[in-house]
Parts: structure tokens; C-alpha cells; sequence
């Protein structure tokens, strides 16, 4: 089989995508088929871009009443605020005033790799009591006869924490119908195995890795979970091996600043307006790529005893939490730990 490989450039995310088919013009077609999907969700579904339909819910008019919008964004709203409910509002659409007032809009920055400039800081508490009050999922309003959204002035819907792990679905399901039965797509910590890797193995990058089965010509996806500090002689927290299965992490190194000696990063805690403090890393493996990316937030915020007992509501979910303490809770059927 014949390997085709692309990367995009998306939800302010560099996206690599790699497929296997039975030839070149397969596999071309196939990624050509993911862009598609990746541009339409970004166009619909990113709150900075100005022709989105989540831009246009967050910035219409005072008074001007409900917004329109595509099917497809008010179907991923529906599903979002539904899973707002479940979480007990751990996760929560309506907080995107919340990740501004904390430097965490587009383009922020904050990895090892792409820091935040020196001056950035913490907002003070007055600020923050002021974004909780206008911010809140349960303040979104969904008119399904019309497929339109309402919202309060000041309130800005965030879907950073699911729409990318449903971009990456959408993606997987659009290769498989054009024919492809293996592959593997890394949104960032956002991953998607197709399939098996047919042999020989390869290695395909440092966070998305494969490895082998015993005997036969194809080899189960393995997929390295990083340590969420410093790793003991490079290796990883977890090995995962997947076939059809998403794989998503979560964690306070990927977006965040140092002040003061403190570290503040992306993932806010609605309750409390700053970011949340009961873990430091959390992955979950689901069925689902949009349900992953809600769970590895979700169970984020609550932390290790709550967060569990939210992965058991959903079957086929399994979860890896790393506590600040640095110990680590695994789920029954998490597969991969390497301790």
C-alpha cells in the first residue's frame, strides 16, 4: 500500500494527517476529502474568524434577537450544551469571555515551544467576577425550528474544546468514505487512528508512534502519551494501542504563562473563573473524537475522583489523569500505562 502524508493548519493547530491506500491517487483524494472537512468546520465554528457563525451569534447587535445558523454548527451546539448538563458545567461553551480576560484568545501562544510575551499577566479578581457574571452555557439559547442561537450581550460561545475534536471525526469518517481503512490524524493533541498500520512499521511522529501485534501484516496504531513535566529519559507516560479510537489529551503545558512563579494556563474552571487546579494532564480514549475532546476537558477540571466518576457515564470511555501531585489514576480498561 502506498502511504500519502498532509498537514494543515487549522484551529490555530498544526495538523498532520498520514493515510495508507492502494495508491497514490487514493490517498491524495482522501486528504484532499479531510481539508475539506477541516476548512468547513473552521469556517463555521471558529469564534475569531469574522464570517463564522459563532462570531456573528457572539458580536450581533444588542436587541437584534436570535442568529442563524448552519445545521451543522447548531447540531455541534446542541451536542455541547447537552454535554455542559451532564458535566455538571466542568465544561462549559459559554466561558470564551473568561479564556480572553486570561490571554488565552487566538494565536496566545504559551507552549515550551511558543511562549507568551514577558508582560503577559493574571487578570485581578474584579475582572474576574465581572467575566463569570456575563459568562455561563445556561445562558445560550437554541431555537431549533429556526437553527438560530441567542445570546446575552457579553457572552462569548467557545467551542475551542470540542470543535476540534469533532473536526477531527468528521475528517476520519470523510477518509473512510472514500475508501481508506487505515490512517492516523494528530490535531494536536487531538488524535484519530483508522484501522491498523500495515507492516512494515514506521515510526510517525514523537507524540503519535506505531507499533506492532504478533504476527500478521498489519500492526495496531500505538499512540505515546507525554509526560506532563519533565520526562525520565524521554519516555513516555503511556503507550496506547488503538485501532479505530480517538485519543486526546489534555494538559497545563500546552498553552500557558509563568508569573510570579505560578503557571496559568488555558483550561479555565467555570466556577471559579481561573484556571483549574485539580489536575495537570488528562487523556481519554473514546470511540468518539468530539466526545473525547469534552471528557479530556471535563474530567481536567474536576479532577481525579470526580472526573472518573463522570468517564463511567460513558461507555467505551477511558481516562489517564495526572493530579498536581504528579500521581496518576488510570481507568479499569486504560491500556498502555507504562509504569
Amino acid at each position: 500500500m502506498d502511504q500519502c502524508s498532509r498537514e494543515y493548519y487549522y484551529f490555530d493547530t498544526y495538523i498532520e494527517a498520514s493515510v495508507y491506500a492502494q495508491n497514490v491517487s487514493d490517498g491524495e483524494a482522501a486528504l484532499d476529502a479531510a481539508a475539506d472537512v477541516f476548512e468547513r468546520v473552521h469556517r463555521l465554528m471558529n469564534r475569531f474568524d469574522e464570517g463564522s457563525d459563532i462570531y456573528r451569534v457572539n458580536y450581533a447587535a444588542r436587541g437584534a434577537g436570535p442568529v442563524a445558523v448552519d445545521a451543522e454548527t447548531f447540531d455541534l451546539l446542541r451536542t455541547a450544551l447537552s454535554y455542559c448538563e451532564q458535566s455538571g458545567g466542568a465544561f462549559d461553551i459559554g466561558i470564551g469571555a473568561l479564556s480572553d480576560l486570561w490571554g488565552f484568545g487566538a494565536g496566545a501562544g504559551g507552549s515550551d515551544n511558543d511562549p507568551f510575551s514577558d508582560d503577559v499577566s493574571p487578570p485581578d479578581s474584579d475582572q474576574i467576577d465581572i467575566a463569570i457574571g456575563v459568562s455561563g452555557y445556561q445562558k445560550i439559547i437554541l431555537y431549533e425550528d429556526e437553527l438560530s442561537v441567542e445570546t446575552p450581550p457579553g457572552l462569548l460561545i467557545d467551542l475551542g474544546s470540542i470543535a476540534k475534536g469533532y473536526a477531527v471525526q468528521m475528517a476520519a469518517n470523510a477518509m473512510r468514505g472514500m475508501g481508506i481503512t487505515s490512517a492516523i490524524i494528530n490535531a494536536g493533541g487531538n488524535v484519530y487512528v483508522i484501522g491498523e498500520k500495515p507492516s512494515p512499521i514506521g515510526t510517525y511522529d514523537a507524540a503519535a508512534s506505531e507499533g506492532s501485534n504478533d504476527g500478521g501484516g498489519s500492526r495496531l496504531w500505538n499512540v505515546g502519551v507525554q509526560y506532563p513535566r519533565s520526562a525520565p529519559d524521554d519516555e513516555y507516560l503511556a503507550i496506547i494501542p488503538a485501532s479505530d479510537t480517538a485519543i486526546v489529551t489534555s494538559g497545563d503545558y500546552a498553552r500557558y504563562y509563568i508569573h510570579d512563579g505560578a503557571r496559568y494556563h488555558h483550561i479555565i474552571d467555570p466556577e471559579t473563573g481561573s484556571p483549574a487546579r485539580a489536575s495537570i494532564s488528562v487523556t481519554v480514549t473514546a470511540p468518539d473524537s468530539a466526545l473525547a475532546d469534552y471528557l479530556s476537558t471535563a474530567v481536567f477540571v474536576l479532577g481525579p475522583e470526580k472526573g472518573m466518576g463522570l468517564v463511567e457515564a460513558y461507555p467505551g470511555a477511558e481516562a489517564l489523569i495526572v493530579a498536581p501531585d504528579m500521581s496518576v489514576t488510570a481507568s479499569p480498561g486504560f491500556a498502555g500505562l507504562t509504569d
